[in-house]
């Protein structure tokens, strides 16, 4: 949760989550899925940056964050 700072939200108000993926291995990754979901309960999906691949209920999908060298991070965000 990046924002709000403080972690504390009230019905309403707009929240942001960041995702990191890292390269960790010892070889450039061509591309990368990512998948994030969310409880339907409490939380609407607005946008994401970069833009998502995929909204399917509670669930995000980024077909292809890569390519990834060695050591590279990508971020990812949504609200």
């Amino acid at each position: 949760l990046v924002n709000p700072a403080d972690g504390t939200a009230n019905v309403g108000d707009p929240v942001q989550f960041q995702i990191q993926v890292t390269n960790n291995g010892a070889a450039a990754l061509p591309t990368v899925t990512v998948t994030d979901t969310f409880p339907l309960s409490c939380l609407t999906f607005s946008s994401a940056s970069p833009t998502q691949t995929s909204v399917a209920g509670n669930t995000i999908t980024w077909a292809n964050v890569g390519p990834l060298a060695v050591g590279v991070l990508a971020l990812l965000a949504w609200q």
